[in-house]
């Protein structure tokens, strides 16, 4: 855990000490580090009291002491512990957790104010060692509590960390938006490349983010939905995230862009990266982010397109642990990712299915305006638009419930929420989503003309006479090698043999059928591809003369 790390709870902000008797009573309650507690501890209790202007102490084992009374569900001995002279009231009133995750937390900025209650001015290298003796007790004896970064998820809604001073947090709920400034239970962590969000304001205008963005109304209303799909979803394990694409030319704003959504739903130093070249750095950048933002793409090789789909659905990363030879370290890969770029650099069918692709004109040169115009009108008009994301959010759970899918998708729960927000818009059902849709079939058709064998499948298919064609791999690749480029053939990309024709396909089937042609491999004592066109999805063509007799 970095030191910088922090864990913001509200039940102990600047009232940390002052908590009345009924508050004390409830912290008990909800918090034990000691699950094996006797009735010793209130004898212990005596044994470890020391002079008040006893300043100079040995931290680890004041803290040891303390921390084995924390756990017990009297309020008396939680109250008394409180009142423990500095560090060793530090285990009752910071509530040390483990998250569910498996990390311990504490805070540098909470400790230090306790501190300076006591007329105590801690040198960095003693906060670091409170710190890490904190962390220590709470990884052994610390009760497992949920812990989030910038979203969390809460009954009937989210809880949003706005980052400030005040530890205040924005819960939304359906149809409802409140600031919350004290009362909350839930527990949030800062990296140290967290920045507050904009100001609350009651009064929001989604619109006026339209002015900053240079796209047509349809593309608008589905950069909306991500936007507000995107605020409204914690990392939990059932969270899936659509990963937003923005592709347009030089001075389309693609960049500018980016720093737009990236300030909007996650204000971070970091703004917007180069691409990862490994899964370890695309870890630690979406670990550390609700949203991480990347510039400039123009080439993902599968094993990395691979490892977005999974951060899009959640997932790990083992790596050997620092300094062993046998142990592992976990790195949790789970976030929201935004990726911008000139060329088409998404080539495998099953990242495009995760994708949002928003296509972004070339601005006319005399509507280009620079870059400190932008911020300084930004600046002013953030919070209006942050507080009607907001109020979208509020407004899409009062509906989610309820609403079907007319258009699934591979990320369905993107496709409800957009359902959604037909009802908030009050557009025909399934406007948004056939739009998503469309979307979507364009972006895979790109990804299999960008695939050698799967744009051969889908010339060939239509091609063909007929709608529907059945034959075995070795015709088939007979068929295919017939109307391949010279030269094709010798490609590493190319199948070599029947076999390695039969494993190349499958992974093409579901790219296949979002442009209407079915393809299913039977296997058996003798293997049978079948290809099928979907009723109503064979573009219009008149079919050219070529063999597809089913030749064995």
């Amino acid at each position: 855990m970095d030191s910088n790390d922090k864990l913001i709870d509200i039940n102990i902000q600047d009232n940390a000490v002052k908590v009345d008797a009924d508050a004390r009573d409830n912290m008990a309650t909800t918090t034990s580090v000691a699950e094996n507690a006797s009735a010793e501890a209130v004898k212990a209790l005596d044994l470890a009291v020391t002079p008040a202007d006893e300043k100079t102490v040995d931290i680890a084992a004041e803290i040891a002491t303390s921390v084995a009374l924390v756990g017990q569900q009297s309020s008396a001995v939680q109250t008394a512990v409180e009142e423990l002279a500095f560090p060793k009231n530090l285990p009752a009133l910071l509530r040390l957790c483990m998250s569910q995750h498996g990390k311990a937390y504490a805070t540098h900025r909470i400790i230090r104010k306790l501190a300076e209650r006591e007329d105590i001015n801690l040198r960095k290298s003693e906060l670091r060692e409170l710190n890490d003796s904190l962390l220590s007790f709470a990884e052994t004896k610390g009760k497992i509590r949920n812990v989030f970064l910038r979203v969390a998820e809460v009954d009937g809604g989210i809880e949003i960390d706005l980052g400030d001073d005040r530890d205040a947090r924005v819960r939304i709920t359906a149809g409802k938006v409140e600031l919350i400034l004290n009362g909350s239970t839930v527990l949030f962590w800062r990296s140290n490349t967290f920045l507050p969000m904009a100001e609350f304001v009651v009064v929001g205008d989604l619109q006026l983010l339209k002015q900053y963005l240079n796209l047509d109304n349809m593309s608008f209303k589905l950069l909306c939905g991500w936007l507000s799909y995107t605020m409204a979803h914690a990392k939990v394990a059932t969270s899936m995230f659509v990963i937003l694409l923005l592709l347009g030319g030089q001075g389309s704003g693609k960049s500018f862009v980016s720093k737009l959504i990236r300030r909007l739903l996650d204000p971070s130093p970091i703004g917007v990266q180069t691409m990862p070249s490994n899964a370890k750095d695309l870890a630690i950048s979406t670990q550390n982010g609700h949203v991480s933002c990347y510039d400039n793409a123009r080439f993902i090789s599968p094993a990395m397109s691979d490892l977005y789909c999974t951060a899009a659905t959640g997932g790990t990363l083992t790596t050997r642990q620092l300094y062993t030879d046998a142990d592992q370290q976990v790195i949790l890969l789970h976030g929201a990712i935004i990726i911008n770029g000139i060329h088409a650099f998404i080539n495998q069918p099953d990242f495009a299915q995760r994708c949002l692709p928003i296509q972004l004109p070339t601005l006319p040169e005399g509507k280009r305006r620079s870059e400190s115009e932008l911020e300084a009108a930004l600046a002013r008009d953030l919070p209006a638009i942050q507080r009607g994301l907001f109020d979208l959010i509020a407004a899409v759970f009062v509906h989610l419930p309820t609403v079907k899918a007319t258009h699934p998708q591979r990320m369905i729960d993107f496709v409800l929420w957009l359902a959604a927000m037909e009802k908030v818009d009050g557009v025909p059902e399934g406007t948004y989503q056939a739009a998503y849709s469309t979307a979507l079939n364009d972006g895979q058709r790109e990804c299999l003309m960008d695939n050698v064998l799967a744009s051969a499948i889908l010339t060939w298919a239509e091609k063909m006479t007929g709608d529907e064609w059945s034959g075995s791999p070795s015709v088939f690749l007979e068929k295919l090698n017939s109307m391949a480029e010279p030269g094709l053939q010798n490609s590493k990309d190319w199948p070599g043999n029947p076999i390695s024709l039969s494993k190349r396909i499958l992974p093409l089937q579901a790219a296949l059928l979002s442009q209407g042609i079915e393809l299913n491999l039977v296997r058996g004592k003798s293997r049978q591809i079948t290809i099928k066109w979907l009723k109503g999805m064979r573009p219009e063509a008149v079919p050219e003369s070529i063999d597809d007799s089913d030749l064995y």
